[in-house]
């Protein structure tokens, strides 16, 4: 290493030794610097096709982890709360069977109302003796007129006929929350929502200084 130094500086000196001592160190430090950089490029060459494979790797999972909208609904169609079950929101299952449940007996019970308040009134009339819509219920209270008993008839008969279509509603709904989810699960919803104001210092094409506000939003 000393004899080296030694030497180095001996053709240094010498100054008709010194352009073959510059051309040597060139030529040693440029030819490095070349193939490192051919070695960088032919590794950064190889960085998209990698990215690429591991894109199509990923694309046939998160196709897998997706279902199919269509499908879903027509599971919805043919039992309530499939649907939600296949969308990972079986939470939501007590509630759909709960609202058809609540209004299916709201309709069983206006519609046994109907036909107690259809016979009472039937039979209060005293030309009908033959209790063509059965005897009158005991928990209606005797003595009611046949406009009373009239008006609680058709009370109840509009109460049954509306809570059919709450049934059709409810069972719609249910359709509805399974197909529009399952549309919705491949959205990315990203949980920073933040808003950010910037006020920076300008100069404008006319030279003079004035201020920029700035608003970003991420979502």
């Amino acid at each position: 290493m000393t004899s080296s130094i030694a030497y180095c500086h001996t053709l240094i000196r010498n100054r008709s030794l010194l352009p073959i001592f510059l051309l040597l160190l060139l030529w040693i430090i440029f030819p490095v610097s070349n193939s490192n950089a051919q070695f960088l490029e032919e590794n950064s060459a190889f960085e998209p096709a990698t990215n690429s494979l591991s894109s199509l790797d990923e694309e046939p999972n998160t196709a897998q982890e997706v279902p199919d909208p269509r499908e879903v609904m027509l599971k919805s169609v043919r039992l309530p709360g499939w649907g939600q079950v296949v969308n990972e929101q079986i939470w939501k299952v007590p509630i759909v069977y709960g609202l058809i449940g609540g209004v299916a007996y709201f309709s069983y019970y206006t519609h046994q109302q109907y036909r107690d308040y259809r016979a009472a009134a039937y039979n209060a009339v005293e030309e009908h003796d033959d209790e063509k819509y059965g005897p009158t219920p005991p928990h209606i209270p005797e003595g009611q007129s046949l406009s009373a008993l009239q008006n609680q008839r058709n009370i109840y008969r509009n109460r049954r006929d509306l809570s059919f279509l709450l049934i059709v509603a409810a069972y719609g709904l249910n359709v509805v929350d399974a197909y529009v989810f399952a549309h919705m699960r491949d959205f990315d919803v990203s949980e920073d929502l933040s808003a950010n104001f910037d006020l920076e210092p300008t100069v404008t094409p006319s030279g003079n200084a004035s201020l920029q506000l700035s608003f970003r939003l991420n979502f």
